[in-house]
């Protein structure tokens, strides 16, 4: 394979096409692995800017398995060199002008380890690049000011203690084909029947959300507005277990969105909310 331009990340997807960002021409493009078909730019316009649509000096590189290139970013960046999108949606950046990682949330982003500035000491960062996670959760982060590899251990649980009080309970008779029908992601087939169910929250805190049914549920949840057109705008999916673990914030409005891993599938569910 040919490679025409200076590529600073590489991003093999399990779609089969390898994405490139090129630094010089500032672009990404992308072309399939396994034959000579002419590179495709899928983002950047090839001129450096700062709008919707442009990119300046793009370097790190991630593709989602909905295949999307881009998230709204709600916190201020310096010099991000990288980005990785965990299981759950959510985004992990190293911020290298501001000596941290942070990380996005059901509630916005937040720091995640080098959160009172850079420094030498084992908790702090100088100029992060590039970090990945081990098969246990651990935190491997190139530390390039500093000209080491710092390591930061996962501590399971370590800022969750849920209760195991019942909350609520919701049944649904069936999920039937008289409810509405929405896409996992976008340009897919409308052909996943939802219900959708609004989250009241009394008090700050940590809740488990459990599904169960004798069919495959999946689920989501939303911040402030659900739009079926629009199934991008989510906070979080579920696991395949249909679990989640959420920290909920009182007069913030949620939405969570009970649908199905296979399309067209029908049948009786039920939520119970811990907490």
């Amino acid at each position: 394979m040919e490679v025409k331009t200076q590529c600073a990340s590489l991003f093999v997807a399990s779609s089969g096409y390898l994405y490139c960002s090129s630094v010089l021409e500032d672009i990404v493009w992308k072309t399939p692995v396994d034959n000579e078909m002419e590179m495709m730019v899928v983002a950047g316009t090839g001129r450096d800017g700062s709008s919707d649509i442009e990119l300046d000096d793009p370097e790190g590189i991630f593709v989602d398995t909905d295949c999307d290139l881009s998230s709204d970013i709600t916190i201020g960046l310096s010099q991000p060199h990288s980005v990785i999108l965990d299981a759950y949606n959510y985004l992990f950046i190293p911020d290298g002008g501001n000596n941290r990682i942070v990380a996005s949330g059901l509630n916005g982003f937040r720091c995640l380890v080098g959160c009172d500035g850079g420094g030498t000491r084992s908790h702090q960062l100088k100029s992060p690049q590039r970090f990945r996670f081990d098969i246990y959760g651990n935190l491997f982060v190139v530390d390039k000011g500093n000209s080491r590899i710092q390591k930061f251990d996962l501590l399971e649980d370590s800022c969750v203690d849920v209760p195991t009080t019942i909350r609520a309970t919701f049944s649904s008779t069936f999920l039937t084909e008289d409810h509405g029908r929405f896409a996992h992601a976008p340009f897919y087939s409308s052909a996943f029947f939802y219900e959708a169910i609004e989250i009241f929250v009394s008090q700050n805190g940590f809740y488990i959300l459990i599904g169960v049914s004798n069919i495959e549920l999946y689920g989501y949840v939303y911040k402030d507005r659900f739009h079926p057109f629009d199934p991008t705008s989510r906070e979080r999916c579920s696991n395949d277990r249909f679990e989640f673990t959420l920290e909920l914030h009182v007069y913030t409005k949620y939405i969570l969105v009970i649908t199905t891993y296979n399309p067209f599938v029908t049948g009786p569910f039920s939520i119970t909310v811990f907490g």
